[in-house]
């Protein structure tokens, strides 16, 4: 109790731990009998809190945390962290020379940016912009998460977020949704189709089936639909 604890780039403070409800000590719907077996379990494993299953926490940092990230103290994943910082400033310096350069070349289709004035980071405000490469039309435009669980970007667009995007060298107004193929597998699976049409070398980061056919069940893209003006 009391101590930090890092999982993914949170930082959370254990502060009690939680207690275990009777439920299994009561016969359920279904068939399925009381288990008070289960309950010296948990006594048995935890002395120091017994009948106690899991723990609440403060947030200490707040981050992102994807299935599979290993936990352990701050200390112990600070280079892990300091690593990942160096290449987050990395990416984001590659980006504004991108951007710089596209100001320059009168950025030609199909790449488009993340105008910096109605788009803010939902952790921090800031503004930010960003290149992306989209497919469609200015009706509708698609954009690819590729290896969605090490980028950030595009969960500002959970709920739909306000965005520009340049199209046809213009910069239109338009609102961004996040699309999951483990939400919605049929759009997911059509708006993809519409991305690989116009970048088909960018199938080889979609995942397949046995079969071969593309499993679209962990595939994010963001989704642009064209904003109303006052």
């Amino acid at each position: 109790m009391g101590r930090d604890l890092a999982i993914g780039s949170t930082v959370l403070r254990v502060t009690m731990p939680m207690v275990r409800c009777a439920m299994p000590l009561r016969a359920q719907p279904g068939g399925l009998a009381e288990q008070p077996a289960l309950f010296r379990a948990l006594s048995e494993l935890n002395e120091a809190h017994p009948n106690h299953l899991g723990m609440c926490c403060d947030v200490v940092e707040p981050g992102c945390i994807e299935v599979g990230d290993a936990s352990a103290s701050p200390a112990d994943l600070r280079p892990c962290h300091l690593a990942a910082r160096a290449h987050h400033r990395g990416r984001r310096l590659a980006n504004r020379a991108v951007i710089a350069l596209l100001g320059l070349a009168g950025a030609p289709p199909p790449v488009g940016i993340h105008r910096g004035g109605p788009l803010r980071r939902r952790r921090s405000g800031r503004q930010f912009q960003t290149p992306v490469q989209w497919a469609g039309d200015e009706r509708e435009l698609v954009i690819f998460v590729a290896r969605h669980g090490a980028k950030r970007w595009w969960r500002n667009f959970d709920g739909g977020h306000a965005v520009d995007v340049l199209v046809g060298r213009r910069w239109r107004p338009m609102q961004g949704e996040v699309v999951r193929g483990l939400d919605d597998p049929a759009g997911t699976d059509r708006l993809l189709a519409c991305y690989l049409d116009r970048f088909p070398k960018a199938t080889r980061l979609v995942p397949s089936d046995a079969e071969g056919r593309r499993d679209v069940s962990d595939v994010v893209l963001v989704r642009c639909r064209p904003r109303p003006t006052a």
